[in-house]
Formats: structure tokens, C-alpha cells, sequence
């Protein structure tokens, strides 16, 4: 396995993991400047990983108003996957939740996007329910 160091995402980051989000599922990115926002406003739930090549993965958390925190959206570069990268993200988001004393963790992932899933539910999370494509799941911290 390679070595991978997480850091906040920087403004500055926004291109590059602009370009990493369209090749992961759902396929639909967001664009540069919402993610120059979110390295501004929420530096330390918007995570990068970094490996030999360049940025391997990235994972954005975000505070709720009702108090939980949420995956807003992660994404590991193909040339990463099954590297342990995406577990590496979560990981560091939820002591960082937890550290921040969030009751629990929430996502919405499409039903169809079984990596996604998958990692979720070995993170911990369970499904609570569904909206239309979408599957619920949460965790307690």
C-alpha cells in the first residue's frame, strides 16, 4: 500500500478536486467555486489525500443545523481504489466528528453506487431508510 497524508483541502485544491469528483459516482460534480466554499467554510470537515502522484481521494463533511454531521461527499481516483484510501478519509472524518462532539453521522448515497455503500456500511453506518434512488444511513459517535 502507498503511503497517503490527509490534510485539509485548500481553496486552492478546488480544480483539482473538481476534476477528481467527475470520474466517481454519481457523476454529477459539483463545480470549482462550491468547492472553493466549502475549503473556506468548512476546512476541517473537507479532507484531502495525497499520495505519490498527486491527490488520491477527498471526503467533505458537514454540520447540520439540527446538531449531526453529514457525508456530504467522498470520492477515491480509480488509480486509488481498494487502497484503503476511501477507510483513511472516513476515518479521520469521524474522530473529527466525534472529536467535535456530534451525536451522529448521516449520508445519503445512491442506491446504485455499491462502493460508496459498501465503505459507508464498514465505516459503521446503517441504513435508517430511503428517499426515491437514495439510501439513508447513520451512525452514532
Amino acid at each position: 500500500m502507498a503511503d497517503y497524508q490527509l490534510r485539509e483541502a485548500r481553496e486552492e485544491d478546488a480544480e483539482q478536486v473538481e476534476a477528481l469528483a467527475r470520474l466517481c459516482q454519481p457523476l454529477r460534480a459539483s463545480v470549482k467555486g462550491t468547492y472553493e466554499y466549502l475549503a473556506i467554510c468548512f476546512p476541517k470537515y473537507f479532507l484531502v489525500a495525497l499520495g505519490p502522484t498527486g491527490m488520491a481521494g477527498f471526503v467533505i463533511g458537514l454540520p447540520s443545523l439540527s446538531g449531526e454531521a453529514w457525508i456530504y461527499q467522498i470520492c477515491v481516483h480509480p488509480d486509488h481504489r481498494r487502497r484503503r484510501v476511501g477507510e483513511l478519509l472516513m476515518e479521520e472524518e469521524l474522530r473529527r466528528f466525534r472529536s467535535d462532539r456530534f451525536p451522529r453521522v448521516r449520508a445519503r448515497v445512491l442506491e446504485t453506487n455499491l462502493p460508496s455503500l459498501s465503505l459507508m456500511r464498514k465505516m459503521g453506518l446503517r441504513e435508517v431508510g430511503k428517499k426515491g434512488e437514495w439510501v439513508e444511513l447513520q451512525r452514532e459517535l
